[in-house]
């Protein structure tokens, strides 16, 4: 089970076994619950611990709570582990109240509703519990059934993170890096993110890694940048397995080494990293006479530009204008160039114009031609103005301020390009 993240996706957010069971003094029974669930042996541990609970030991509840919960010793029922988390959490329970939140954040075993989650986040949150003070200042930012209130956020996660929760040191890191919910700190972030790498949290590892890289907080260094993100991708975070491999293989902070660098991107474009899988496809297209390196790059590329990531659009479609590693397709190849120039990418644009205006796999249009080399002439790309004005021979005075108003207004609204191509289209 793991602690709750600031995503559209809540699984497996139940506390870990072994952040609540902490020994002490009390009764036999318990102890001896305790003892088997720490050994593995469920059937001990529910036999002990059961009667307890039915008569209203708080932490027995608690506990047969969350053997329900994972299929403990019992068959998995989170209605029955809502049931005896409910009773604990009653009692004032915070780990129990922090769980009963969870699964109603969820809807799982109790009807979905974010007002009982946050109640319950609150209980908990008041009795100094970091897990629930953590996760009601994700509510505090999205406002989600709280007010949205930043600087409440990043008060409960310093309240957090000073009781040594990792995840919220990362997250109040997070929030000093960025000065949401007051000023920006990057030592301070750099500080707080230390903690939690040391302690295991593998996004904070990346994170200090890409600090350490830019020289934002803590002194700029290659070395420690390499050995964070090293602990972070083992950690199969995949933007650290991409950074390290861009390090790789330029030889920054590390030797050199291609094969490694190679391999570094195949972990991340496996974790589905769109900029790992647009590199990966690059270099395998690049890199190789091998056919068979050359189609497993077009598979890459396809998959980078099908998350919508340009660069990746663009390399494809030259794949397609060269016939590397696929077929020589022309129209294939402009759609796939229009797609990343609507993204932004100047090569791409500088492309789509080049195709206008000699009618390779679009229309013979030396309108659209100069709207596209006008948005990469805005980008400072080379040959564009040169490209612009030489279409601009013979245009009337519509079409050459259709490009002036689209490259204005593109920055702010980037639909007014797509706007602008229908008209061109239906003109």
């Amino acid at each position: 089970m793991h602690a709750f993240e600031p995503s559209p996706s809540t699984r497996n957010l139940l506390l870990p076994l072994s952040l609540v069971l902490v020994l002490g003094a009390c009764a036999s029974p318990l102890h001896s619950g305790r003892r088997a669930l720490d050994k593995g042996d469920y059937a001990a541990a529910h036999a002990n611990l059961r009667p307890l609970a039915e008569g209203g030991h708080v932490e027995a509840q608690f506990l047969v709570a969350l053997m329900h919960q994972d299929g403990q010793g019992v068959a998995a029922d989170p209605a029955e582990a809502a049931r005896w988390y409910r009773m604990a959490a009653e009692r004032g329970h915070p780990a129990a109240q922090n769980n009963l939140g969870l699964l109603h954040y969820q809807g799982t075993g109790v009807p979905a509703s974010h007002d009982e989650a946050a109640k319950w986040y609150r209980m908990a949150a008041d009795q100094g519990f970091a897990q629930s003070q953590s996760n009601l200042a994700v509510m505090h930012l999205a406002g989600t059934a709280v007010r949205k209130d930043d600087a409440r956020a990043r008060e409960l996660l310093k309240q957090a993170a000073a009781s040594g929760d990792a995840r919220s040191q990362r997250l109040y890191a997070s929030m000093l890096r960025e000065g949401l919910g007051g000023k920006t700190d990057p030592d301070g972030a750099a500080r707080w993110f230390a903690k939690a790498a040391e302690a295991g949290d593998t996004i904070a590892q990346m994170h200090l890694g890409l600090m350490h890289l830019e020289g934002v907080g803590v002194a700029r260094s290659e070395r420690k940048a390499v050995r964070w993100l090293e602990r972070s991708a083992e950690g199969s975070q995949p933007l650290a397995a991409f950074a390290l491999g861009w390090l790789t293989e330029h030889g920054q902070g590390v030797s050199a080494d291609s094969e490694r660098a190679l391999a570094l991107y195949r972990t991340s474009a496996d974790l589905g990293f769109a900029p790992a899988q647009a590199r990966l496809g690059a270099l395998l297209l690049e890199g190789s006479a091998d056919p068979s390196d050359a189609q497993e790059g077009v598979e890459w590329l396809e998959r980078a530009a099908a998350s919508g990531h340009a660069l990746a659009q663009h390399n494809l479609a030259l794949a397609h204008l060269r016939g590397r590693g696929v077929a020589v397709d022309h129209f294939r190849a402009a759609q796939l160039f229009q797609a990343a120039a609507v993204n932004g990418l100047a090569p791409a644009q500088m492309r789509v114009g080049l195709m206008h205006e000699h009618g390779l796999g679009l229309w013979r249009d030396h309108g659209a031609a100069h709207l596209w080399y006008s948005l990469a002439a805005s980008q400072g790309a080379p040959g564009a103005v040169e490209a612009r004005d030489r279409v601009a021979v013979g245009l009337n005075s519509e079409q050459l301020a259709l490009a002036e108003r689209v490259v204005a207004e593109s920055a702010q609204r980037p639909a007014a390009i797509e706007t602008a191509l229908a008209k061109l289209a239906g003109d």
